[in-house]
């Protein structure tokens, strides 16, 4: 038997009525999920207060290219 463990964080944002597509994949060190969101606010510009939400829809601070 196999198994696979997968830590992902899914933008809450939408666009239009579309759900944002953007997501954060956890690296192998990561073991939780409020491990996976304190790396995706402190590294990768995300927002995870009221909601999971990509630089492109975090309003709290200007999106990063």
């Amino acid at each position: 038997m196999s198994g696979l463990v997968v830590r992902l964080l899914l933008c809450d944002g939408v666009d239009d009525g579309e759900v944002c597509d953007a997501e954060l994949t956890a690296t192998t060190d990561v073991r939780s999920l409020a491990q996976l969101r304190t790396v995706a606010f402190r590294e990768h510009g995300w927002s995870t207060r009221g909601g999971d939400h990509c630089p492109a829809h975090n309003t709290g601070k200007a999106a990063t290219t």
